[in-house]
């Protein structure tokens, strides 16, 4: 097969693809299918949900902390199940929330010494903040567009989200709930690693008032095997647990074959030694490795 019919059929596959592509919006609008997780989408699937709800004590506990009437809703939402342990345990009382907003525990740039929370240095523009164990430090700068920049271990993530430091955690209001975020943005990236063992481009992590963090980034492809791209990856990570709550590709990467540059091996803590894998995982800030589901976890407790 000679060149000229190579790219003649390359032409074809791209135009087969455009048209998709415009096919597939046009569905997706009539459908009312969710992809966003907007407002409406939501409203719109939970309405197809079976309606009726048990009594509060037999409702299922989500990802979220909170409890609802159906694994249906919690679908919807982008959420997961949990174990019931899982909403009684990580749920603060409001004496709790009352006693980590104090204005003194506040996390704020350009802060004054009397207002610097406690183990924390604030220096101008900056705010660096030892954690309980005493082994991660992290670091609160100004952001653009008035929002804040978590760093720690060199890795950023941004946020809208009011923090607070107390008690050697740290905690977010949130649009539900306020909650303490024991992810951080290094644990974000070595929790996207672990379960692809790849590694992304133009990663983007962002601390979201529904308490979860969203990870964007981009993974070299070729296009129908050819022609080199981008495909957009977009995941969501409860801060508060650790657990990964969605993870996608762009649609269309069902057409693109993967760069093998992307992989990465050993990363995870099950490939350590034996009976060191608690040690690995607690070195990444977490607190045990959890054979059954092979991956770094924090304690319920």
């Amino acid at each position: 097969m000679n060149k000229r019919v190579l790219y003649i059929a390359a032409i074809l596959l791209i135009v087969g693809f455009l048209s998709f592509v415009v096919a597939k919006d046009a569905f997706s609008i009539t459908t009312g299918a969710v992809n966003n997780g907007s407002k409406d989408e939501i409203e719109s699937c939970i309405s197809q949900c079976p309606t009726g709800c048990a009594a509060p004590e037999n409702r299922i506990c989500a990802s979220d902390g909170e409890k609802y009437c159906s694994t249906c809703i919690i679908e919807c939402y982008g959420l997961t199940v949990a174990n019931n342990s899982f909403c009684s345990k990580n749920k603060l009382t409001k004496s709790q929330i009352t006693n980590i907003t104090h204005a003194k525990n506040r996390i704020k740039v350009n802060a004054t010494l009397a207002e610097c929370p406690e183990k924390c240095t604030c220096t101008g523009s900056a705010v660096k903040c030892i954690l309980a164990n005493g082994s991660r430090e992290m670091t609160i700068t100004a952001g653009k567009s008035g929002n804040t920049i978590i760093q720690i271990k060199g890795v950023n993530g941004s946020t809208n989200v009011t923090l607070y430091k107390a008690d050697g955690k740290l905690y977010g209001v949130f649009k539900n709930n306020t909650k303490e975020v024991k992810m951080l943005p290094d644990q974000v990236l070595y929790k996207i690693t672990e379960k692809t063992a790849k590694k992304f481009e133009d990663e983007k992590i962002e601390l979201t008032e529904d308490g979860d963090y969203k990870y964007q980034a981009k993974e070299k492809a070729k296009l129908f095997f050819i022609i080199p791209v981008k495909v957009p990856v977009d995941a969501g990570i409860d801060s508060g647990t650790g657990k990964i709550i969605r993870f996608k590709k762009a649609w269309w990467a069902v057409f693109t074959k993967e760069d093998n540059s992307n992989l990465i091996m050993g990363n995870s803590c099950g490939t350590v030694t034996p009976g060191y894998n608690d040690d690995c995982c607690q070195s990444k800030g977490f607190d045990v490795w959890n054979e059954e589901t092979a991956e770094c976890e924090f304690s319920s407790a």
